[in-house]
C-alpha cells in the first residue's frame, strides 16, 4: 500500500482507496482472527459496508455536533430478514397457521415469505389476533417501517363462489340470498364454506350466471318484482 496524504473526507479516502483496490486482490486491511491476521480485499470490505448500509436505520447526529462517550450515533438493524404483523379477526385466525405462505406487495414489488407466530389470545387494542410474517430480505430492497399489501395464502380452492357478507340473510340457522329470474326475486338457500370478516364462499345454492340481488335484500320476499339498474 502507498503512502497517502491525510484525507480531509471521507468520501476523498474512499475515491483515493477504489482507484488503487478496485480490481486487486491484495489487502485492504488486515484484521486479527483467532490469533491470526488476515487480509480483508477491497470487494469483500465494500460488501460489509454495503451490509452495514442496508441495515442502517438511522443517524443520530448530523455533520458539526459536538459528541461525547455514550451518545447514540446511529442505528443498525439486522434486515436480511424482516417481520410484519398484521391483525386477523375471529373467524379469519381459525384458517392460519404458522408456516403458512404470504406475499407482500410493495411500490408494485411482491415479496414471498412464511407465517411464523399465530397469536393465541386476542389483543385488546385492536381487538384482533396478531399473526407475524418473516420475509427474506438478502436483497435489501425491503425497508423498515413501509407500508404493504399483505396476503396470506391461507385456502386455495379453485372456481369458488365468494359473496360479500352484506348480500347474505342470516336467519337462525339458515343462510340465504336473492337472485333474480323473469324480473322477480327468489329467496334461494345457501351453504357456506370458508369465511372472514368481508366475504364467505357459497358452497351450495349459487352456480356462475346466477344474479344475485345487492340492494335493498332485507325489504324482499319471495317473488317480489324487482327492476334491474346496471
Amino acid at each position: 500500500m502507498g503512502v497517502y496524504k491525510p484525507f480531509r473526507t471521507i468520501p476523498e479516502m474512499f475515491d483515493v482507496i477504489t482507484k488503487e483496490f478496485l480490481n486487486s486482490d491484495r489487502p485492504l486491511f488486515l484484521r486479527k482472527v483467532k490469533g491470526k491476521y488476515e487480509g480483508i480485499t477491497y470487494a469483500e470490505y465494500r460488501m460489509y459496508v454495503k451490509r452495514f448500509m442496508l441495515g442502517l436505520h438511522s443517524i443520530g447526529v448530523k455533520e458539526g455536533d459536538k459528541v461525547k462517550a455514550g451518545d447514540n450515533l446511529f442505528t443498525v438493524a439486522q434486515l436480511n430478514k424482516v417481520k410484519a404483523k398484521v391483525w386477523a379477526s375471529l373467524i379469519e385466525v381459525q384458517y392460519i397457521k404458522p408456516g403458512m405462505d404470504a406475499t407482500m406487495k410493495i411500490n408494485g414489488d411482491v415479496y414471498t415469505g412464511k407465517v411464523s407466530v399465530v397469536d393465541l389470545s386476542i389483543d385488546p387494542k385492536h381487538n384482533a389476533y396478531g399473526v407475524e410474517i418473516v420475509f427474506d430480505n438478502y436483497h435489501g430492497k425491503i425497508r423498515s417501517g413501509v407500508t404493504a399489501d399483505i396476503r396470506i395464502n391461507a385456502y386455495k380452492r379453485n372456481n369458488a363462489i365468494v359473496v360479500p357478507r352484506r348480500y347474505i340473510v342470516f336467519d337462525g340457522d339458515e343462510k340465504f340470498v336473492f337472485v333474480e329470474k323473469d324480473g322477480k326475486a327468489y329467496k334461494q338457500t345457501v351453504k357456506t364454506g370458508i369465511e372472514s370478516s368481508i366475504d364467505i364462499e357459497i358452497t351450495e345454492g349459487l352456480n356462475p350466471g346466477d344474479r344475485l340481488i345487492t340492494d335493498g335484500i332485507f325489504l324482499l320476499r319471495n317473488g317480489s318484482k324487482v327492476k334491474i339498474v346496471n
